[in-house]
């Protein structure tokens, strides 16, 4: 009797929880299968894809098929009902995986991912923010290509490379901060994106053809570093581009580096500018006397102005200049709209800050 009590106690009270706090939702599985050795998919009625397992998924490739372009992907015939997608600790994931999922608004990454394959989110329309585990170090080509809507990504410290075409065509996309143990920024791979500011971090050491081209909203580009490969028309037809800073880090300007520039200070290490590289006549050249900044502008008729470049000591800091060191990128704003007339000074101090920033975080 006393047992049939207990139970009877208890069921009143899962009644009565239910009345008060409802019951937990329950999501009926829709379709599943197998999508890698060891991995498996399922799809609820909620539009949750989740994958599971320790394996790697497969790669899958993409068709045209009239009227429509067409992934391999097991669940790509469910594309107009995935909304969400989960991805299980141990999974790896393989290229193309969510490609042209048309609906998909979020994606789960689990930690210990090593890279983001070729393709993996491209097409993904109503995408709109991405967080990548700490454990990134790669962006492949075309990763993010034409997330029109994706507004917000963060990029962990330890990321090394952006392949070509990872954030292309990505217009809502206005700001992003890179890591300071990025090294490649390959081709085409912020091309006609939308954000506003460019700061190069220190180890960078190469930024591919059109990285930036085409950027509208761009305003603002420091480039520093110890040594930088510029490719072709980087920063070209970004027509709202106010101040760029060339560090001691380039040599060469290549062909159409530029359209415009309102202000475009060029360090005396750039030894070679191609007749090409600045296409725009609305520009102030700033230099130093004698260099190839100097010669160049006289040589097309540009506005310049000459500038001292300051050599930095070691016992000099940007506090001594009454800066706070707390937001490096808010710190850099302020170098170009306040002191314009010094920007060497604070670039190089800036540089040397963010390095040592770096060294002291390993």
């Amino acid at each position: 009797m006393n047992n049939f009590k207990k139970l009877l106690f208890v069921a009143l009270v899962m009644m009565l929880s239910v009345m008060v706090f409802g019951a937990a939702p329950v999501f009926a599985e829709t379709d599943h299968g197998d999508c890698g050795e060891g991995v498996s998919w399922t799809l609820n009625d909620e539009g949750t894809l989740t994958i599971n397992g320790n394996g790697k998924v497969d790669d899958y490739r993409e068709s045209n098929q009239p009227p429509e372009r067409v992934i391999s992907s097991p669940w790509f015939k469910h594309k107009k009902e995935i909304k969400k997608a989960v991805i299980g600790k141990g999974v790896t994931p393989g290229k193309l995986m969510f490609a042209r999922l048309s609906y998909l608004e979020d994606v789960s990454f689990p930690d210990g991912i090593e890279e983001i394959p070729d393709g993996m989110c491209a097409y993904c329309g109503q995408l709109r923010t991405v967080s990548l585990p700490s454990s990134v170090k790669r962006i492949g080509s075309a990763g993010f290509l034409s997330c029109k809507r994706l507004k917000s990504v963060l990029l962990p410290e330890g990321l090394t490379q952006i392949d070509a075409s990872a954030f292309e065509n990505t217009l809502a996309l206005q700001h992003i901060d890179f890591p300071l143990t990025l090294e490649r920024i390959g081709s085409h791979a912020f091309n006609i994106s939308g954000i506003d500011r460019v700061v190069i971090p220190a180890k960078t050491t190469e930024i591919g053809d059109m990285a930036f081209a085409a950027c509208q909203r761009l305003k603002h580009i420091i480039i520093t570093g110890e040594q930088i490969n510029l490719g072709k028309s980087v920063f070209c037809e970004a027509d709202k581009l106010q101040t760029c800073v060339i560090g001691d880090g380039v040599s060469t300007l290549p062909s159409e580096t530029f359209s415009t520039a309102g202000k475009l200070y060029i360090s005396p290490k750039v030894t070679t500018i191609a007749d090409d590289a600045l296409s725009g006549s609305y520009m102030t050249i700033y230099g130093e006397a004698g260099s190839a900044a100097e010669e160049f502008a006289r040589k097309n008729t540009l506005y310049y102005e000459p500038l001292t470049f300051y050599e930095v000591s070691d016992d000099i800091t940007l506090e001594d200049y009454g800066f706070n060191l707390e937001d490096p990128l808010v710190l850099t704003q302020t170098m170009i709209k306040k002191y314009a007339n010094f920007e060497w000074l604070w670039t190089r101090l800036y540089n040397r800050y963010m390095t040592k920033h770096y060294e002291n975080s390993l």
